[in-house]
């Protein structure tokens, strides 16, 4: 249902319509003499800033005058629709608006639409009035659709478009049936169509579960509607990247099951833990803000977790040292005990080399939250993982888990290099603040209780209530 409802947003179907609706427009555009002049004349003018209705010197100029708010949107900004200039443009035609000028003033509504602003109102007071009149006079028109519609559609607040995207939803129709309700097609409504496109998109997500996201996603990054403005300052993609962050957050125990909706937003809007003052983060997370951003920061820790114990449970079995998968199962239910119980903010991974190869031949490298390289140890992972200020790590094999009262601006956490030695990351750190107060455990006898009262004691709360013991203990 959601992909053919996709594909008809391109409307293909009402092709002999639209034709019929050029065809119109360009009887307009034929009936002007010496066009192309009269068209140069005005646009000069407009870009001096000095156009006013006595620049409109007759009938030509008037019609041309229209076609150009139908149809050229630099115009439009430089001339903007008011009473004055329309009312001289309706004297220039004697005071009628024929059948073609009608069809004009309703294409100048549906593509300025919002933009029309204030001055929209004595538009739409012309069109339904010569609407009604067509209508009573039975002239057979073509515009019985939309003088039937003419309230909903004609509207000086300018939600016409969240109507039109209510009333398909409600119906369970494709965007485009709905449209043709109406008699609009892509071809002549403008602003207003890709508002509707757009706002469109926005509800149906909205609607959906995240497993049935990924059609409208795939759609959204093929033709670049993520950039298309929508609201407040913030284009179509920070808004689905905030309606994706609020289902993916119920979801970051087994993130990577929805790793198409974590590539969506990687792919929009870069990695949230990179330098702040790069473009990407600039333009999308600072727009969106602290609590997305946090949202996004504990996905990517679910993702770097899930990548962590994917390796380590790899090289295990592969390895085949007695102990080593044992091992393996008893952190991996601890790490996971750690992230049910939010005691995971922000996570930084690195990988040796050889569990990069292994990444590469799994994944598109391009789709994988930033990691870092341990260039002198091949087989190895280690994982930094922030509680506010507090910094824990835990390592494949014979790593210790190891805890800190606070994290130093210099250390690899918050370090800009891409490479570590493996000494880097545990002692070599420690000896440059030696006097920071560490937590050490080897993965022997009871680890779990022992850690478990450390960071109870760390963080001044009590962690042995059942749910949570229970969730650390294999």
């Amino acid at each position: 249902m959601i992909n053919n409802e996709l594909k008809s947003l391109n409307l293909d179907c009402w092709d002999s319509l639209i034709k019929d609706t050029i065809h119109l427009k360009r009887q307009v555009c034929c009936k002007i003499p010496n066009l192309d002049i009269i068209i140069k004349d005005i646009k000069k003018i407009a870009k001096s800033g000095n156009f006013t209705k006595d620049n409109i010197k007759d009938k030509h100029y008037a019609n041309a005058v229209l076609n150009l708010w139908a149809i050229d949107e630099e115009f439009s900004r430089l001339v903007p629709v008011k009473e004055d200039l329309l009312e001289k443009i309706i004297r220039c035609n004697d005071n009628f608006i024929s059948l073609l000028m009608l069809y004009t003033l309703i294409d100048i509504y549906f593509f300025q639409y919002d933009f029309l602003q204030s001055e929209a109102s004595f538009l739409i007071k012309q069109i339904i009035k010569e609407l009604d009149r067509r209508v009573k006079k039975n002239t057979n028109s073509g515009l019985e659709a939309k003088h039937k519609h003419k309230t909903l559609l004609f509207d000086n607040n300018f939600a016409t478009h969240e109507k039109v995207v209510y009333l398909a939803i409600k119906n369970n129709v494709s965007l485009s049936t709905q449209l043709s309700k109406y008699d609009l097609f892509q071809a002549d409504t403008g602003r207003f169509y890709e508002k509707s496109r757009n706002y469109y998109y926005i509800k149906r997500l909205e609607m959906m579960d995240i497993s049935e996201c990924k059609p409208i996603l795939d759609e959204v990054i093929k033709d670049s509607i993520y950039l298309k403005d929508y609201e407040n300052g913030q284009c179509v993609g920070h808004k689905m990247i905030h309606l994706l962050l609020l289902k993916l957050e119920k979801h970051v125990f087994n993130i990577k099951q929805y790793q198409f909706a974590i590539n969506f937003i990687l792919n929009i809007a870069g990695d949230p833990r990179i330098n702040q003052s790069a473009l990407s983060y600039q333009h999308w997370w600072l727009v969106l803000g602290n609590e997305d951003i946090a949202k996004m920061k504990k996905c990517l820790s679910g993702f770097d977790l899930e990548l962590f114990l994917e390796i380590y449970g790899e090289f295990a079995e592969k390895e085949n040292v007695y102990g080593q998968v044992r091992m393996f199962k008893d952190r991996q239910k601890f790490l996971q005990g750690m992230m049910l119980q939010n005691l995971i903010h922000e996570t930084k991974l690195f990988i040796g080399k050889s569990m990069v190869e292994y990444l590469r031949k799994r994944y598109d490298i391009k789709t994988l939250p930033t990691y870092y390289t341990i260039k002198d140890n091949h087989a190895m992972a280690v994982i930094y993982m922030r509680y506010n200020d507090y910094l824990f790590t835990e390592g494949c094999f014979n790593c210790k888990f190891r805890g800190y009262s606070k994290i130093i601006q210099d250390s690899p956490f918050y370090a800009k290099r891409k490479e570590y030695t493996y000494r880097d990351l545990g002692e070599g750190y420690f000896e440059k603040h030696s006097s920071m107060e560490r937590y050490d455990k080897v993965h022997n006898g009871d680890w779990q209780t022992s850690i478990i009262n450390y960071i109870s004691k760390l963080l001044s709360k009590s962690l042995q209530s059942k749910p949570f013991y229970d969730g650390f203990r294999r």
